[in-house]
């Protein structure tokens, strides 16, 4: 891929570690991320398609310091790993002390969000290869 965000560290984030937006193959591999709170790692809109998010550690000390309100959302609508677009590889991460660790709620923005609303249906995107998540 050409686009890489590999082996970075992000702690203490307000709102989210990583954001993935409007991106298409990309690789998010080998970070650490330390009480991002309301998500981990976010694919934003629904448009986000055939990204590998893989090898990442995304530790939050408490669920309670992670869940906090975001984006319009309440503090329950949180995660390790947050998906509006799920065509996505989520290879070999490591999740701990989110109240939810893979959080994928497409049918909740059926039509998207953002820029992307109305242009895509991710409650019928087929979600990518899951494997090896713990």
């Amino acid at each position: 891929p050409e686009c890489v965000f590999q082996g970075n560290a992000v702690v203490d984030s307000q709102q989210i570690g990583i954001t993935i937006h409007g991106t298409q193959m990309a690789l998010i591999d080998q970070n650490t991320l330390w009480d991002a709170r309301a998500a981990g790692i976010f694919t934003e809109d629904g448009n986000e398609m055939n990204n590998i998010i893989s090898y990442n550690a995304i530790i939050c000390s408490h669920w309670k310091v992670c869940a906090v309100p975001w984006l319009g959302k309440h503090a329950g609508s949180n995660g390790g790993i947050y998906m509006i677009g799920m065509t996505n590889d989520v290879l070999y991460n490591r999740i701990a002390g989110y109240e939810i660790g893979l959080y994928t709620p497409g049918s909740a923005f059926p039509n998207g969000q953002g820029y992307a609303w109305g242009k895509v249906c991710p409650q019928f995107t087929p979600f990518g290869a899951i494997r090896g998540n713990v």
